[in-house]
């Protein structure tokens, strides 16, 4: 079970910011998708959806690095980024 306010929790206590980075990624597109319009706007995300945008995230940041240099630090950071949403994934 993915539970983003306990992960924010504790990548803040252990002043990982790759990982607080990667949480509040995945938690600004939760929030988008409770805006949408629609019958289920406002109401909380299922696992299933939950895990569908870490996927989403996980995709753009592989899609992101294709253009971006090995030696940039950018680079270093989308790879974090992927390995710490990898291991939460089901």
């Amino acid at each position: 079970m993915i539970d983003l306010n306990e992960l924010i929790e504790t990548a803040t206590r252990n002043r990982d910011r790759g990982a607080l980075s990667a949480y509040n990624s995945v938690m600004k597109r939760a929030d988008r998708r409770m805006d949408m319009p629609g019958p289920k706007k406002g109401a909380p995300l299922s696992q299933n959806e939950l895990v569908k945008l870490v996927r989403e995230e996980i995709k753009e940041r592989q899609e992101s690095n294709e253009y971006i240099r090995p030696s940039d630090t950018a680079y270093a950071t989308n790879q974090y980024i992927i390995s710490v949403l990898s291991k939460i994934q089901p």
